[in-house]
């Protein structure tokens, strides 16, 4: 949906400036009305003790592994499976 342009239709100032204002009420209206990430928690402190919370996915486990050494990507593995056990 394009944002609006009435403005560019007038040469009155006062005109220009209620139709900006409706831009600008329209370009927040959109910039926050999204949900732009979804938040979760992988690990919680609960009674004094760190749990596993939700499970990586399996995508996100395949992007942190893009970056680690074949030695690490071993080692997180294990972390894995030592903390998520068959959550994964």
């Amino acid at each position: 949906m394009p944002y609006p342009v009435k403005y560019r239709a007038t040469e009155v100032f006062e005109e220009k400036m209620g139709y900006f204002m409706d831009s600008m009420v329209e370009y927040f209206e959109r910039s926050t009305d999204r949900k732009s990430y979804r938040a979760r928690n992988i690990v919680i402190f609960k009674n004094g003790r760190y749990h596993a919370g939700d499970c990586l996915s399996s995508q996100m486990v395949r992007s942190i592994k893009e970056h680690l050494s074949s030695d690490e990507s071993e080692i997180f593995d294990e972390f894995l499976n030592k903390y998520l056990g068959d959550e994964r």
